[in-house]
């Protein structure tokens, strides 16, 4: 790749850098040898299964197109977290996961009617801490509050040790273990932090599904979580 890089040295030509970039996207490895179907990526497409599937059911009961968007827009966030992260682009992956977190807290304030134009991502925080729902998944939404903070640092690049140093394109896409296990363990974390939220505020979706799914969502959602709710609806 930098072989044709005009930066180089020689002459200038960018019709040169084009077919080299060419070149390198053909000859690209996307999957790693240490990534296993059994491993942590498993644990981690299982909750994003979960919420995929809550998603799926949210179709079939009564949303506003505008909340409907921000919960497709999330999950198309995690989906492209997931996919970055298995190819070997970590940071971006991270901003991708920061998205869906964003994108969750939207979807949960604008279904409950309160407005979020120009609202800035703590105010959203905030506005969906003081929904009495909430309460129902204290735990995950203290969660989501320490991930979202982990994974601004990372793209903040607050601390050189976050930085990914990249460059050229050719070294865009690599593979590490260590920083796939990391970024797995934390998709795996916000995917369950959100579905947690999901499911409390569309309790509803449930019965939407059939039985088999309505097993696996429910094995998602701690058993604290399940009784609140139970106790709540009394």
């Amino acid at each position: 790749m930098e072989r044709g890089n005009s930066i180089t040295g020689g002459k200038l030509n960018i019709d040169d850098d084009i077919k080299a970039i060419a070149s390198f996207v053909d000859g690209q490895k996307l999957t790693a040898p240490f990534i296993s179907l059994n491993g942590p990526l498993k644990a981690g497409y299982q909750n994003y299964l979960a919420l995929l599937l809550i998603r799926h059911a949210s179709t079939k009961i009564v949303i506003s197109e505008e909340s409907r968007k921000y919960f497709d827009e999330c999950m198309s966030d995690a989906s492209y977290a997931l996919y970055l992260s298995i190819v070997g682009m970590y940071k971006p992956a991270r901003l991708s996961l920061r998205g869906a977190i964003e994108n969750s807290l939207r979807f949960l304030s604008n279904s409950e009617g309160i407005s979020i134009e120009n609202i800035s991502v703590t105010n959203l925080f905030n506005a969906v801490e003081s929904l009495d729902r909430t309460s129902l998944g204290e735990d995950s939404f203290k969660k989501m509050k320490k991930l979202y903070t982990k994974l601004c640092s990372t793209i903040h690049t607050v601390d050189i040790n976050f930085m990914a140093q990249k460059i050229p394109l050719g070294s865009l896409i690599f593979h590490e273990e260590k920083e796939f296990q990391e970024n797995i363990s934390t998709f795996t974390q916000t995917m369950h932090s959100i579905s947690v939220l999901v499911f409390v505020f569309l309790r509803e979706v449930l019965p939407k599904l059939d039985a088999s799914q309505q097993d696996f969502v429910n094995r998602t959602i701690p058993k604290s979580v399940r009784k609140a709710m139970l106790d709540c609806s009394a």
